[in-house]
């Protein structure tokens, strides 16, 4: 449990890191939110 907890964290942090650079050049809809 422990350890899917980390890589889901891991994930999040990493898909965020991504959508800081990639997200503000799609302008997509659903990241108004």
């Amino acid at each position: 449990m422990k350890y899917l907890t980390g890589c889901e964290n891991y994930f999040r942090i990493g898909y965020i890191d991504v959508a800081q650079f990639t997200l503000p050049k799609l302008h997509l809809p659903y990241l108004e939110n």
